[in-house]
């Protein structure tokens, strides 16, 4: 792409030509000029200029297509350099970094021993961003939770996390005292929403996934949170299940550090966290491996979706065995 097509992309992105020309190092006049000159060369109106900056049909259509041009030329430098310098390349994975260490011992030493000159990348943060990191060439994949469709992308479908609600022993009978002979009963049966109305609990950030299934359930419910800490960290939240302070909604993919944790304690000591399904959440998270549509991949990127796909589908089968024991052991 030339230069005048860059700073377009640029542009677009910030819609704001002010903050382009300084995130590009030039003079707002010379941003002006470059989209004129695209303006000029294909004879229509890229940008509505008032009552505030927006693209035009032309301009949406070239956005589009530029996009495409980007991740092509990215694609022809990554091929070129197959040919030419042998079987080497590099992936760079959007993912969340609790998914990644319960994910990455269960793959990437087997996938490093078959395509040892491949370099993987692993950058965290929230699906939404990532997929636009995605559009700006930056990335090449995402383990993306319920991500909306995207005719851009294709997604290869994981696997799907249930939510559970997690409290500590003291805290659950702080709140219900008269029911320490029903915990069994709880984690085999599930813990109502209808109940966790006065309890302390942290949650995700409104933009989340969790967030939303979460707080659908206990709207239904007409139970208003008792939230006292709001984070999208899950391991801020379970330190704060592990000081007893708060109760919180953890997805499958945070079980196996729960259970972890717990075969360090004591049996039935006030820090062991108790795991209870919520019946009123009926709604999964979907994990998808989300990449660029293109008719063809390199074959370590096959194999690599293939390779996380096993490695989510293990951790899946493993974490239900292990609370299948603990429930017969309680």
């Amino acid at each position: 792409m030339n230069t005048s097509q860059k700073l377009f992309l640029l542009a677009v992105e910030d819609m704001n030509f002010t903050k382009t020309a300084a995130k590009a190092f030039v003079t707002q006049q010379c941003i002006s000029e470059h989209i004129r000159r695209l303006e000029n060369q294909y004879g229509a109106s890229l940008f509505q200029r008032r009552p505030s900056l927006k693209l035009t049909p032309a301009g949406e259509l070239l956005y589009k297509t530029l996009l495409e041009v980007n991740l092509l030329e990215a694609n022809l430098d990554t091929q070129i350099k197959m040919v030419t310098e042998g079987m080497k390349g590099s992936v760079r994975i959007g993912i969340n970094d609790s998914r990644l260490m319960q994910l990455f011992p269960r793959f990437f030493h087997s996938y490093h021993d078959r395509y040892p000159n491949i370099d993987i990348s692993f950058i965290p943060g929230e699906t939404v961003n990532q997929k636009k990191a995605m559009k700006n060439g930056e990335l090449d994949m995402i383990l993306g939770v319920d991500s909306q469709y995207d005719v851009q992308f294709k997604f290869v479908y994981m696997v799907s996390d249930q939510l559970y609600f997690v409290i500590s022993r003291r805290l659950f009978l702080e709140h219900f005292p008269e029911w320490e002979n029903r915990i069994h009963e709880f984690t085999i049966n599930g813990f109502s929403a209808a109940h966790i109305a006065n309890i302390p609990v942290s949650m995700n950030l409104s933009s989340s996934t969790n967030y939303q299934a979460v707080s659908s359930a206990l709207n239904a419910a007409y139970v208003t949170p008792n939230c006292i800490l709001q984070t999208s960290n899950y391991d801020v939240q379970l330190n704060a299940c592990c000081d007893m302070m708060t109760a919180a909604f953890f997805p499958t993919i945070m079980v196996a550090k729960i259970l972890k944790y717990n075969r360090t304690l004591e049996p039935n000591s006030d820090r062991e966290l108790l795991i209870f399904s919520i019946p009123e959440i009926t709604s999964t998270l979907r994990v998808d491996c989300i990449l660029h549509q293109k008719p063809q991949y390199p074959a370590y990127i096959n194999d690599l979706v293939l390779s996380l796909k096993q490695a989510c589908e293990q951790y899946h089968s493993e974490v239900s065995n292990h609370l299948a024991q603990t429930r017969q052991l309680k």
